[in-house]
């Protein structure tokens, strides 16, 4: 079973312990990858992260959980699911390994121990389409013995990645891993690279995922510059302009997503916050939930509003926010067929609009702000939000225009410089 690398370029990610091999030109933005388990090193799944794949994790083991808790980013592009991989949707009995300082419990008792802990298990497949994903370009999967039915079920129902890596857990007869194999040669993927019992596979001829997607960003704390993104929401309205006077008095430039139907009457506020620098982003026509809507939905929202700004200001907005933060893979890819390479969400989120207190508002923002931050406000009230209610948007907007007398300055006096959210991405 020797690999076959002719034509295939490879790097190593992770540790030496929980590293893998694999093509570089198969990772980065746009990119899945769903990594079955996590034992307690999950350095291959950040790799993939930071290399900007949206990475999903699997495991359903205590510890796994616990150290994916307390090690994994928090990140929109990384996910963890605590449940195991297998042929059908059951509640199995996981085993636990002889040596009590191991972590990786086996569903086929590799190490034939009477101790275990119970476990959901579902197939990939099905999985896939409970997290609302259509492809995946990369699985790794060391899952301790039940490879071989997993790998059987992804030939099967699929999905079917371009790479796969697969750890043979051991002890197995030999014939048992040739045979897996020979079934994935069979279906098109080539054997790339062997590393002890850890197997990359690629297959070239899995169609790559031709729909473009806007990457969420939440962040950017690996600039080196002292620098984060102030945005408003929901406007344009009343406390829109008091805002503007503030962020005039302080020389600085911010972000206002605005919503389409907010438009009609404030066109004033929106050209005058233009052509003092500010930027203007696209929050949708009518601050809907976009991943309740299908695609052609998506897209007449985003089109709509920025024709509006269009006709108001004279562009269209190059940078979009989803109201309430939602999105999924339609959201993205419409987002994507708009213009948008980017779906900007927010590190600080102070919950402004339901909090009643300035103080309190300034209190959260300046503790959580840090270099990268980008800050999330409201300078308006969707037009077509119900009259206030418990745990509805408050009925003004008055304590964040208080909030921002404080902040602003209190920010520039810790040397904070504000950018735009377009200038935050392209530094």
């Amino acid at each position: 079973m020797r690999p076959r690398r002719r034509g295939v370029d490879l790097i190593r990610l992770g540790t030496v312990y929980g590293g893998w091999w694999v093509p570089p030109d198969e990772i980065g933005f746009g990119k899945l990858a769903y990594c079955a388990g996590a034992g307690e090193d999950i350095s291959f799944d950040l790799a993939l992260h930071e290399r900007g794949c949206r990475v999903v994790t699997f495991d359903p083991t205590p510890r796994a959980i616990e150290h994916v808790r307390t090690h994994a980013p928090s990140d929109e592009r990384f996910q963890f699911c605590p449940v195991g991989w297998w042929d059908g949707d059951a509640e199995l009995r996981f085993w636990a390994p002889r040596d009590p300082s191991h972590v990786s419990h086996s569903i086929v008792n590799l190490q034939k121990t009477d101790e275990f802990f119970v476990g959901a298990v579902k197939p990939v497949c099905a999985l896939m389409k409970e997290l609302g994903d259509e492809s995946v370009d990369l699985i790794k999967m060391d899952i301790e013995g039940a490879e071989y039915r997993v790998i059987r079920s992804l030939l099967g129902s699929g999905p079917r990645p371009r790479v796969l890596c697969v750890e043979f857990d051991q002890p197995q007869p030999i014939w048992r891993t040739a045979s897996a194999v020979m079934r994935l040669r069979a279906a098109g993927y080539s054997l790339v690279k062997v590393e002890r019992w850890n197997y990359t596979f690629v297959n070239r001829s899995v169609r790559r995922n031709a729909v473009p997607v806007a990457v969420p960003i939440k962040s950017r704390s690996d600039v080196r510059r002292n620098v984060v993104a102030l945005t408003f929401d929901d406007g344009p309205a009343e406390w829109t302009v008091p805002i503007l006077d503030t962020l005039r008095e302080a020389r600085i430039r911010a972000t206002f997503f605005v919503v389409g139907d907010a438009i009609a009457g404030r066109e004033a506020t929106l050209r005058r916050a233009s052509a003092e620098g500010h930027e203007i982003g696209n929050h949708g026509l009518r601050h809907r939930p976009l991943d309740t809507l299908v695609r052609d939905e998506v897209r007449a929202e985003l089109d709509e509003t920025g024709r509006r700004v269009r006709a108001t200001i004279g562009r269209e907005p190059t940078v979009f926010r989803p109201p309430y933060f939602r999105y999924n893979a339609t959201v993205l890819e419409a987002a994507a067929e708009c213009g948008f390479s980017r779906v900007i969400n927010a590190s600080v989120i102070p919950d402004d609009w339901i909090n009643e207190s300035a103080d309190e508002i300034s209190k959260d923002v300046l503790a959580a702000t840090r270099r990268g931050s980008i800050i999330d406000l409201h300078d308006g009230r969707p037009p077509h939000d119900a009259p206030h209610a418990h745990g509805k948007s408050r009925d003004d907007r008055w304590p964040t225009v208080g909030a921002v007398k404080t902040i602003v300055p209190a920010l520039l006096e810790r040397g904070f410089e504000f950018v735009t959210v377009s200038e935050l991405l392209a530094l």
